[in-house]
């Protein structure tokens, strides 16, 4: 998700079990980023947003709630994990680390990790419950009214 000053990393399963509401996000100042991968810029921990480099689906019209497909560089501030009830106590600084550079894709082993541990030291760690009994919407716009 991206905001005017910045990007909320949300790992699987936080977007998709159950699916969130859109117009949430966009109460919040925040849009869904339309990328089945994003790329993270090392020296700034940014989200490097690349144009699409198919003209056609360039083209397209973002949908309502959704920040389009790219051409800018926002700062990742944030990083939101799913919790499942009675689950075990928040993930250490060097698992969620682990866990970030085990989704990386592209580049040296080093340089994901390095990326990884910027993310998990620098950036604030929210939770959310899946299963909150007021749903996943109002979980996670209080992780995001604070983010």
């Amino acid at each position: 998700m991206v905001s005017e000053r910045s990007a909320v990393l949300c790992p699987f399963p936080v977007l998709f079990a159950p699916p969130l509401d859109e117009g949430l996000l966009r109460s919040t100042g925040h849009l869904l980023l339309d990328r089945l991968a994003v790329d993270i810029e090392p020296a700034s921990v940014s989200l490097a947003v690349d144009p699409v480099p198919w003209p056609a689906v360039a083209a397209l019209s973002a949908p309502e709630g959704h920040a389009g497909v790219g051409g800018a560089s926002v700062e990742v501030t944030t990083v939101v994990l799913s919790r499942a009830p009675g689950a075990m106590a928040a993930p250490t600084t060097a698992e969620l680390a682990a866990n970030l550079a085990g989704e990386g894709l592209w580049g040296t082993k080093e340089a994901i990790l390095d990326v990884a541990i910027q993310i998990a030291t620098q950036c604030r760690i929210g939770e959310i419950d899946l299963f909150d009994p007021q749903g996943p919407d109002a979980a996670l716009r209080r992780v995001l009214s604070t983010s």
